[in-house]
C-alpha cells in the first residue's frame, strides 16, 4: 500500500514539473506577446524569461516615428516575497542594464512623452484609459546601469540646445505610489557632453521625494559651462564640491560650495554694459516672438530679487574659489576688445542668498594682473548695494591698460606702476568712497603729436612735475554719486579725479586744459575716464557701476 502511494506521489510530481516546464517556457513567449500588443506594435521585445520570483527582459526598445526613444539591453524585476502584505504591487528591485531614453522639450515648452501612442483621431492614445483609482505599488530599489540621456530643448538654439548624458548609473531604494513621506537614498553618477554644459557628476545622500528635504554630497571635475564656437567656454572649474541640506522644498541650504581652478570669461558691449550669455540661448517665446531674455539680465532692476510665490529659495553660506582665472574683455574701449586677464584669483563669500537679499555677505578677492596685485575684503548687500570694503592695487603696469586713458595724438606711455587705495561706501545707494592713487616711474615716448599732450595734458608738464617728485605723483580724491545715474561709473570719476587733480598740481594756467579734455560734463569723461577700467571689473560685477 505505501509503496502504491509513493509511485502515485512520483508520478503526479513528474506531471507536474512537465507542466510546470511546458508553462514556463510558453509563458515567457505569451508574456512578449502581451506586452507588445498591450503597448503597441512601436515596442519590440526580443525574449523574457522567467525564473522563481523574477522576471528578466532581453532586448527592450520603443519607437516613435520610426526612431528609437527608449530602449534597454535588460530589463530585471524581482518579487517581493512579503508583497502580499502590502497594498497594491510590490517589486524588492528593478534593474535597467544600458537604457537609452530620448527626452525632448518641444519650441512651446511641452515635454514630450516618448512612450505616447497617437490613434487614428490625433489624441493620445497612452492617456485614453479611464480615470480610474491608480493602482499602488512599492519598490525596494531602482537601479540603472550604464544609461544614457539624450536630451533636446527645441526652445533654444543648436548647439546649445541639447545635453547628452553617458554612462548613468544610479541607485534610489525605498520607492513607492502614492509617494511616502520617507527618505530614499540615492547614488548617482554620469558623464555630461554638450555644448551647455559639459563634465563629470556626481551626488550620494538621502532624499525625500515627498517633501524634497535633501542631504546630498555633490561633486564635479571637468565642468565646462557655455562653450560658445565663436568665443568658448564662460565658465570653467578643474573641480567643484557642495554639500546640501534641507527640510523641504522652501529652502536649500548649501553649506559649502568649493571651486578648485575656476575660469570665467565676462564682456562688455561697445556701450560698455555687461553681456549677459544666457540671452543667447534664452528659449523663445511660447508664440514664435524673440527670445526671452533671463530675469538676471544686466538690465534687471536690481531690487527684483524677491522669490516668486513657491519656488525654492537657496542659501550659500560659504563660497570659495581658488586658483582661478578671469579674463574681461571691454568691446568700448577697443575693436578687437581689451582683455585683462587676472591669474592665481583667490576668492570667498559667505550667506550668498538666490535669489539675492539684503544680508550682508563678507568677502575676500585677491588677484595678480598686468605685473601687479588686486586685493580686496569687506562686505556687502547683494541687493541694496550697501557696501564697506576696500580695494587695493599695487604695481599695476599701466602700459597695459593703454585704451583705457591713452586718446589719438597722446605721447604713448612706456613705462609706469600704479597703485591705489580706495575704501569702498555704499550707502541707500550713494557712494562716498575716499581713497589714494599713487603714479610711478612713469616714462613717455619721444614726440606726441597735439602739442605732446599726455591725457590732454602738456607733456612737458607733467614730465618736469615726475622729475621734481622723485618720478611719482600721488592724487587723493573722493569718490562720489548715485549708483543708479546711468552716467555715473566708478572707474571713470576715478580717472576725472586724477586727470583733475593731477592739473590743479600742475599748477592754475592748465587746469583750463584739464577741463577741456574732461569735457562738460560726461563726454570728455567718456574719453578718458576709462583708466582703472580693468581695477573696476570686479567691482562693476558687485555694485552694478
Amino acid at each position: 500500500m505505501n509503496r502504491k502511494v509513493v509511485f502515485i506521489g512520483l508520478a503526479v510530481l513528474l506531471v507536474f514539473g512537465v507542466v510546470l516546464v511546458f508553462v514556463t517556457k510558453n509563458a515567457s513567449k505569451l508574456i512578449k506577446e502581451k506586452i507588445e500588443a498591450s503597448i503597441g506594435k512601436n515596442v519590440t521585445v526580443r525574449d523574457i524569461s522567467l525564473s522563481w520570483g523574477g522576471v528578466d527582459v532581453n532586448g527592450v526598445a520603443v519607437t516613435k516615428d520610426g526612431e528609437v526613444v527608449v530602449k534597454a539591453d535588460r530589463v530585471l524585476l524581482k518579487a517581493d516575497f512579503f508583497g502580499f502584505l502590502k497594498k497594491g504591487y510590490a517589486l524588492s528591485s528593478l534593474t535597467l542594464e544600458k537604457p537609452f531614453f530620448k527626452l525632448q522639450i518641444d519650441k512651446n515648452g511641452e515635454l514630450v512623452n516618448p512612450l505616447s501612442r497617437e490613434q487614428k483621431d490625433g489624441k493620445d492614445a497612452t492617456s485614453a484609459s479611464g480615470k480610474g483609482e491608480q493602482t499602488a505599488f512599492s519598490l525596494g530599489e531602482l537601479v540603472i546601469r550604464e544609461g544614457e540621456v539624450d536630451f533636446r530643448d527645441d526652445r533654444r538654439p543648436a548647439p546649445m540646445n541639447r545635453v547628452q548624458i553617458k554612462n548613468l548609473n544610479l541607485r534610489l531604494d525605498d520607492l513607492a505610489y502614492p509617494i511616502a513621506d520617507k527618505n530614499s537614498r540615492l547614488d548617482i553618477s554620469a558623464l555630461l557632453e554638450g555644448k551647455l554644459l559639459a563634465g563629470a557628476l556626481k551626488a550620494k545622500g538621502d532624499l525625500n521625494l515627498k517633501t524634497m528635504a535633501v542631504k546630498l554630497q555633490g561633486e564635479g571635475q571637468s565642468l565646462v559651462l557655455l562653450d560658445f564656437a565663436s568665443t568658448g567656454p564662460v565658465a570653467k572649474a578643474e573641480s567643484l564640491t557642495l554639500s546640501v541640506a534641507s527640510a523641504d522644498a522652501k529652502q536649500y541650504v548649501i553649506s559649502e560650495l568649493i571651486m578648485k581652478r575656476p575660469y570665467l570669461r565676462a564682456e562688455a558691449d561697445a556701450q560698455g554694459k555687461y553681456i549677459n550669455p544666457l540671452d543667447a540661448i534664452a528659449p523663445v517665446s511660447r508664440k514664435g516672438g524673440p527670445r526671452q531674455k533671463p530675469s538676471g539680465s544686466a538690465q534687471s532692476d536690481p531690487s527684483a530679487g524677491d522669490a516668486k510665490a513657491g519656488a525654492s529659495t537657496f542659501l550659500i553660506r560659504k563660497m570659495q574659489a581658488t586658483d582661478g582665472v578671469i579674463d574681461y574683455f571691454n568691446h568700448k574701449v577697443s575693436s578687437p576688445p581689451h582683455r585683462t586677464h587676472m591669474e592665481a584669483v583667490q576668492f570667498t563669500m559667505d550667506n550668498i542668498a538666490v535669489p539675492v537679499s539684503d544680508t550682508l555677505s563678507n568677502y575676500s578677492f585677491s588677484a595678480t594682473t598686468a605685473g601687479g596685485t588686486v586685493v580686496s575684503k569687506g562686505a556687502t548687500a547683494l541687493r541694496s548695494r550697501d557696501t564697506n570694503a576696500v580695494l587695493t592695487v599695487r604695481n599695476l603696469d599701466i602700459t597695459q591698460f593703454k585704451p583705457y586713458y591713452q586718446k589719438k595724438g597722446d605721447a604713448a606711455v612706456t613705462r609706469g606702476t600704479m597703485n591705489l587705495d580706495l575704501d569702498l561706501k555704499v550707502k541707500s545707494r550713494i557712494v562716498n568712497s575716499p581713497g589714494k592713487i599713487v603714479l610711478k616711474n612713469l616714462d613717455f615716448a619721444s614726440g606726441g603729436g597735439l602739442g605732446g599732450q599726455i591725457m590732454g595734458l602738456p607733456r612737458a608738464s607733467v614730465v618736469n612735475l615726475l622729475k621734481s617728485n622723485n618720478n611719482e605723483i600721488a592724487l587723493e580724491f573722493t569718490v562720489q554719486g548715485s549708483i543708479d545715474d546711468p552716467q555715473f561709473s566708478i572707474r571713470d570719476s576715478i580717472m576725472k579725479k586724477l586727470t583733475v587733480g593731477l592739473a590743479e598740481k600742475l599748477g592754475s594756467s592748465v587746469v583750463g586744459a584739464g577741463s577741456a579734455v574732461l569735457g562738460v560734463g560726461k563726454e570728455g569723461v567718456g574719453q578718458v575716464g576709462k583708466g582703472a577700467g580693468a581695477l573696476g571689473g570686479g567691482l562693476k560685477k558687485l555694485l552694478g557701476k
